[in-house]
């Protein structure tokens, strides 16, 4: 949402009589609002409420978005993210349990903060169970010397790994060696590091504000954590203990992707609102 030349855009498609839709991408929720709070109370007042209200519409990429924006009162429709369905996907465990985390270090956002302590408290059990936890990601805010940091100071090197992030055939390579997915974020728009994981076939460990968790729950694809040290860990352990139900769940994680956010079904609900709007007029 916050950016200057959406204000510049707006008016020019309103002196055009151009419908545009707005895509919040998470900017809209409560946690987002609140992260600099009374810069964005001044903004929308100043600027950007004028520029939500004349939106034909506001595109949420979940329903828990959509709730969680509800401060916002203005029409909306749902559509998700999409992917490509990969022809590959994970079929066994590796030998050593690969978790996997990738996403950028902004240890709020991410909830790695929380996950960080959980695996401090695990780590004799991780270690003793071969588990092998690796980051991907670019740094946000002196994220990843933080991670680094904590590495050194709590000796996490024979469990926990920080790494760059990853792209395209070196992604591709890493999730077929992921056997389970994990996102603790306190608050997400849509997140695809998830939506690729799964269709992969890849169980995951998710919260409540990576937005994903209603569909992880009636799919089975995985297991849902509380925010808080205890339950991360819990959770992480209980995760690597199930290695046939995580493969049963790997399964259900690719079904539900197939079944809700491959590109064709997303660009033809895309399509469906936005002939909507242009059929009122």
């Amino acid at each position: 949402i916050y950016f200057y030349k959406y204000i510049q855009m707006y008016k020019k498609l309103l002196k055009l009589d151009i419908p545009y839709v707005i895509v919040p991408r998470v900017s809209l929720t409560e946690g987002a609002q609140n992260q600099k709070y009374l810069k964005k109370k001044m903004a929308n007042l100043l600027l950007f409420n004028k520029f939500i209200n004349n939106a034909s519409k506001i595109h949420y990429l979940t329903e828990n978005e959509k709730e969680l924006s509800k401060a916002f009162k203005k029409e909306s429709f749902v559509v998700g993210n999409g992917v490509k369905l990969p022809e590959l996907e994970k079929k066994k465990f590796s030998q050593n349990i690969n978790i996997t985390f990738i996403g950028r270090y902004d240890l709020n956002h991410k909830g790695l903060d929380v996950l960080l302590k959980s695996i401090i408290d695990t780590k004799v059990d991780l270690i003793d169970k071969g588990v092998k936890i690796n980051f991907f990601g670019s740094d946000f805010r002196g994220g990843k010397a933080y991670i680094q940091k904590q590495i050194e100071t709590y000796k996490l090197h024979d469990v926990l790994k920080v790494n760059d992030p990853v792209f395209d055939d070196m992604k591709h390579s890493v999730l077929l060696e992921t056997d389970i997915f994990i996102s603790t974020s306190r608050f997400e728009g849509h997140p695809m590091a998830v939506i690729e994981a799964m269709a992969y076939g890849i169980p995951c460990i998710l919260t409540k504000g990576t937005n994903m968790l209603d569909k992880l729950i009636c799919y089975n694809a995985g297991w849902a954590t509380e925010l808080n040290v205890d339950d991360i860990s819990k959770t992480i352990l209980l995760a690597i203990a199930e290695k046939k139900e995580a493969l049963r769940k790997g399964i259900n994680a690719r079904k539900l992707v197939k079944e809700n956010y491959t590109w064709d079904q997303v660009a033809s609900q895309t399509i469906e609102q936005y002939s909507k709007i242009l059929r009122r007029g």
